[in-house]
């Protein structure tokens, strides 16, 4: 847990330049691997909402994101990760 909030910290800025891009908008589906709790995720989803946000992550780091509006996938990305337009 402590990791997972001092990575979420260190990255707030950066998320948030990430989420501005116009890129995001000609995409239906995005998958954020190894997002955490879901900080740069949920600022993409919010700022394009016709993304369909997939979280993947570690299982236990995916079960601490609280968002409703958007898939959480727990898994190892040495093993296989979901399927979307952009990741």
């Amino acid at each position: 847990k402590l990791f997972n909030t001092g990575m979420k910290n260190f990255s707030e800025q950066e998320d948030e330049q990430v989420s501005n891009l116009k890129l995001f908008q000609q995409f239906a589906s995005y998958c954020d691997i190894g997002g955490g709790t879901g900080g740069l995720i949920s600022r993409v989803i919010s700022k394009n909402p016709q993304l369909h946000g997939i979280l993947f992550d570690l299982p236990k780091t995916v079960q601490e994101c609280k968002l409703s509006n958007l898939s959480k996938q727990g898994g190892s990305f040495f093993d296989a990760v979901p399927s979307a337009e952009i990741y």
